[in-house]
């Protein structure tokens, strides 16, 4: 017997952002916004990011980047210092490449 590691999102080769739905482009919107400007609301982009499994994590990255044009885990990385810099970033991942 075999588990899936992944979530069936990760092993698909077409991923394009606009079947995703409205919940996945609001949620990179309201990331987009929590960094916007001077300061970063660190809250924001943990209720984005922390309450999501790993298939809508994954459809996050790919609609972030598709939307914004730029990796989501940069993002993170750039935004967030410290430890909670780093969850965030592995939040950002596909949980096959964060891995």
């Amino acid at each position: 017997m075999s588990r899936a590691l992944y979530p069936s999102i990760c092993h698909d080769t077409d991923l394009t952002p606009d079947d995703f739905g409205d919940e996945i482009n609001e949620c990179c919107s309201e990331i987009q916004e929590a960094c916007k400007g001077w300061g970063t609301d660190e809250k924001s982009l943990i209720k984005a990011l922390a309450r999501r499994n790993g298939e809508e994590r994954a459809k996050i990255a790919v609609a972030y980047e598709q939307m914004f044009e730029k990796a989501l885990s940069k993002v993170m990385d750039s935004e967030v210092g410290g430890d909670l810099g780093t969850a965030l970033e592995f939040l950002a991942y596909p949980p096959h490449k964060a891995e």
